[in-house]
């Protein structure tokens, strides 16, 4: 086993320092590099959905519209959800967690300041927020003498789907960023096995989702989209300042509690095609 660790060892220092450079980059832009102010335009409106189709008994006979309002209506979060509170609650954390990554933000009213402001700079248009209220199927299941036993469960769950223009001033590049996300029914549940009898139960306990939950979701979104942020630009960064024959071969994230890079893996923004 011995020549085969070693030659994984061998490997994991090759990968390392193939993307010591960028790591070196993303360091660099970070504490060094001149970070480029950020003008936020928030959302214009809270789009709201209802996929609970199985609450509608006579779904199938309605009309689109018909039954857009009956979801609406009957939505246990969607139409308790003040739309303003909402949309501010992310901005605030947003904005904030932006500044304390080093970032200066602008809002609307302060447009003449930062277009008088030199160096780079970019515009962040949230083009659209939507939320979604659907249920989340969880099967619950367990093995007993090769048998397997499963609950299925609907918890109510509320997702946010989020799109966002991120425009270099004074240049035609341009890229719509995607992010989506979603909070639940906390369940916890398990099975009981009776070997005397053979019989299996099976008890659960489900913390609802409430309100409140839906609001603080916002605030936790909102940091974590501007972590997605500034990981979107810090890359941009480490790109641009590769050798022309270098690929880039991770995509980082920066951990702002830690100070460290990892590989962001999928937790980051879906760039998509215009």
């Amino acid at each position: 086993m011995e020549p085969y660790k070693n030659l994984a060892v061998f490997f994991l220092i090759l990968i390392l320092s193939g993307c010591s450079l960028e790591y070196k980059l993303a360091r660099s832009f970070v504490e060094e590099a001149e970070k480029p102010a950020l003008m936020f335009i928030g959302a214009d409106y809270l789009y709201k959905t209802s996929l609970k189709e199985k609450d509608i008994s006579q779904a199938g006979e309605m009309d689109q519209f018909a039954l857009d309002s009956a979801l609406y209506y009957q939505s246990r979060f969607l139409q308790n959800i003040e739309d303003e509170r909402f949309m501010k609650t992310f901005e605030h954390a947003y904005i904030q967690e932006l500044q304390e990554l080093g970032f200066d933000v602008y809002r609307e009213y302060q447009m003449d300041a930062f277009l008088l402001r030199e160096g780079p700079s970019f515009m962040i248009n949230m083009a659209q927020m939507e939320m979604e209220e659907y249920y989340y199927s969880l099967r619950d299941e367990e093995v007993f003498d090769g048998y397997r036993y499963y609950k299925d469960v609907d918890l109510n769950a509320v997702g946010l789907n989020c799109w966002f223009e991120l425009s270099l001033m004074n240049s035609d590049d341009k890229k719509i960023l995607y992010a989506s996300n979603y909070t639940m029914d906390e369940y916890q549940g398990s099975f009981r096995y009776y070997p005397f009898t053979g019989e299996v139960s099976h008890q659960y306990e489900i913390d609802s989702l409430s309100i409140g939950n839906v609001y603080n979701f916002a605030g936790i979104l909102g940091k974590k989209y501007a972590g997605y942020t500034f990981d979107y630009i810090m890359n941009m960064y480490i790109y641009s300042n590769l050798p022309a024959n270098q690929e880039p071969g991770i995509f980082y994230h920066y951990n702002r509690q830690k100070n460290n890079f990892i590989p962001a893996g999928e937790d980051r923004f879906e760039p998509l095609d215009q």
